[in-house]
């Protein structure tokens, strides 16, 4: 993620939780801004996290099954708006995610070279 910050990307996080820690706090870095201080505001570059506690309810409804006092499904949507040219998605060790990311761009393993994953052992 460094790279992507020196490259002149904004990394947007979830909000943490005022007290008591959250799953998406493993990945904070205070230097990043996050879901609720960026309201309002547009980047040209944007980068966000997709870990492995996304999934899809039977129902098809993005979901989060990890621990987060704000929801999480709802900052990542916040933070991906943010966007005016570009967006990153970093899928951090969830090939559901990927699989149907890939599935929307209409790219099939193996991998298009232009599409880039990093399945990340945290």
């Amino acid at each position: 993620m460094l790279n992507l910050k020196s490259k002149e990307w904004e990394i947007l996080q979830f909000t943490p939780p005022l007290i008591g820690l959250s799953t998406h706090q493993r990945y904070f870095d205070n230097s990043n801004q996050t879901s609720h201080g960026v309201i309002g505001q547009e980047f040209d570059n944007v980068a966000v996290i997709v870990d492995p506690y996304f999934n899809y309810d039977k129902n098809g409804d993005l979901t989060y099954s990890g621990d987060s006092y704000y929801p999480a499904n709802k900052m990542l949507f916040q933070n991906m708006t943010r966007t005016r040219n570009q967006l990153k998605i970093l899928i951090l060790n969830n090939p559901v995610i990927l699989d149907r990311c890939l599935t929307l761009l209409g790219v099939s393993r193996p991998f298009h070279p232009k599409v880039q994953s990093f399945l990340v052992a945290l």
